[in-house]
Parts: C-alpha cells; sequence; structure tokens
C-alpha cells in the first residue's frame, strides 16, 4: 500500500539555510496554538486601562495649572483648558501605545 501523504519529518530540509524574520513570526503562530482566556482578557484591557490612568493623570489640579501656565490661552475658558488636555492624553496614549504595548506584544 503507497502512502498518499508525507510525513514531515520526511520532507527533505536545507540546513544551511536560514530563515527570515517573517518565516520565523509564521512558524511561531502557526505552533503557537490558542491563547487562554485570561492572555485575551489580558490583551484587551491593556488600552483601557492606559487610557483611565492617562484621564486620572491629566485630570489632577496640578497638570491644570502646569497647562494654564504653559497655554496662556487656557486662563479664558475651561472649554480650551479640556481641549489641550485631551489633545495631550491623545499624544500621550500614541506615544505609550507605540512605544510600551507594541514592545511587549
Amino acid at each position: 500500500m503507497s502512502k498518499y501523504y508525507d510525513y514531515i519529518d520526511d520532507l527533505p530540509i536545507d540546513k544551511k539555510m536560514k530563515q527570515t524574520e517573517i518565516e520565523l513570526e509564521l512558524i511561531d503562530s502557526i505552533f503557537k496554538g490558542e491563547p487562554s482566556h485570561l492572555e485575551v482578557v489580558f490583551d484587551e484591557i491593556k488600552e483601557p486601562v492606559l487610557v483611565g490612568f492617562l484621564f486620572a493623570v491629566f485630570s489632577l489640579q496640578y497638570i491644570d495649572n502646569l497647562t494654564q501656565s504653559l497655554f496662556p490661552l487656557t486662563n479664558n475658558s475651561p472649554i480650551f483648558i479640556m481641549t489641550t488636555k485631551v489633545v495631550l492624553i491623545m499624544i500621550a496614549f500614541w506615544v505609550l501605545k507605540h512605544f510600551s504595548l507594541s514592545r511587549s506584544a
């Protein structure tokens, strides 16, 4: 009886050839398996926790005073200080997301 499939150990390989980084990532993703529910929850909760932390930090009175001293336009209206802080939160989130969360993933 002839076999209609190959065992992976029977396949020819070139041991001199090095895998590229993309090939190594592909192999890792294939053989890694499914993440556990806890891993999925932790991966999904990273960004909301980061946004909550940034909101808490930028809600401090010290940050309000610092923003008003750095940006005099914010002294005239609470809308200007809120807009300035929202922009600063977005910038801080982008920086933290791209330089810390992406390295840990």
